[in-house]
């Protein structure tokens, strides 16, 4: 996206040859990218037809063509609904186009081809600890079909729109999204405002408390890309977006985890830490059972797997130790600021 800027500068205005070279190449390299990308997607979707698999395209796939280029709009994958009941047919489709199933979490299963192509097959749109989870509990009424196809469809675009804001929440409740959010927005919005049924969008986001969020982000692109007049409010959301890389940080994490602990029953942001690296030690029992089988057939040996984690953290991972608990750490005027835009925004 610079190196798209930076082409159009007048010479005078150019940086040195050496950073101009950095970005030609990183340019070229997204152009690049894009083309496998829409090669892979277009092969995929090609075999879900011929198979009669109905899916649902999300997020990026769709998004690029709201740009002025698609290769502006850059995606780390492919992000596509499946029915559940049709699970092994799309895994033995993408097995015989050389994807292998990296892992499965409780809403999706992730697939990877060499050099770099991966494919989110989600078989829910919102993991099951989500605030929304209930609203998208059945997302295939909210789709229709894409011109050309029979079995490949996407939301429509109201809902398209409200799953761009729910889907920003999720990243801001992982740690924070980075600028590509909101660019989305604005280059939809400026594509797609007056096509929208607006009464439908603001009921269904009464419905799920998320008008004061979908306010906020648009004045912010306002704000961001036409000119409109900011405050204090939108100076801090600006700044921990910046500062949120591209999928969020650990650090805007546990500042998110303890605002949100100290909205609840923690007095302190020390009672958090102290909490959360007893949680950290301690683990419950489903996931101890993860990292210890024989507790499937013994739960109550618990206490002595925990002996035997706490063991193997100070004598044999005890670096790794050192880091994950380090990690559980939060500038308390910091999250005293955040939890107060996190209000603001309502989430």
């Amino acid at each position: 996206m610079v190196w798209f800027g930076i082409e159009k500068m007048p010479q005078k205005m150019q940086l040195p040859e050496e950073i101009r070279g950095k970005l030609q190449r990183a340019g070229n390299l997204g152009s690049a990218r894009e083309a496998i990308q829409h090669f892979a997607l277009e092969e995929v979707l090609d075999a879900f037809e011929k198979n009669k698999i109905a899916c649902i395209l999300l997020k990026g796939c769709l998004m690029k063509q709201f740009y002025p280029r698609p290769d502006l709009r850059m995606m780390a994958d492919l992000d596509i609904i499946y029915r559940p009941e049709q699970e092994a047919d799309v895994d033995r489709i993408l097995v015989s186009k050389g994807y292998a199933c990296d892992h499965k979490d409780d809403n999706h299963n992730v697939y990877f081809r060499m050099p770099f192509m991966n494919i989110e097959m989600h078989h829910g749109l919102m993991s099951e600890v989500s605030r929304f989870s209930g609203y998208y509990e059945n997302i295939w009424p909210r789709a229709e079909l894409l011109e050309g196809r029979k079995f490949v469809y996407r939301l429509r675009w109201e809902d398209f729109y409200i799953f761009m804001l729910t889907h920003l929440v999720k990243h801001f409740q992982n740690g924070g999204s980075g600028i590509r959010s909101v660019v989305d927005i604005w280059q939809f919005l400026d594509k797609m405002e007056e096509k929208l049924d607006w009464n439908y969008i603001g009921k269904e986001l009464e419905s799920i408390h998320m008008t004061a969020f979908d306010q906020h982000i648009r004045k912010l692109a306002d704000i961001w890309f036409k000119g409109a007049e900011g405050n204090d409010l939108y100076d801090a959301l600006t700044d921990y977006i910046i500062n949120s890389g591209i999928y969020g940080t650990v650090r805007h994490y546990q500042v998110w985890k303890a605002a949100g602990a100290l909205r609840e029953d923690c007095k302190t942001v020390r009672q958090w830490q102290f909490r959360t690296r007893l949680r950290i030690i301690f683990f419950p029992l489903d996931l101890m059972k993860q990292q210890y089988p024989y507790l499937e057939k013994y739960p109550v040996l618990l206490p002595a797997a925990w002996m035997q984690r706490i063991f193997r953290a100070l004598f044999k991972r005890r670096g790794r130790a050192s880091k994950v608990l380090g990690e559980v750490k939060a500038d308390q005027n910091e999250v005293f600021e955040k939890k107060k835009l996190f209000e603001e925004l309502n989430i």
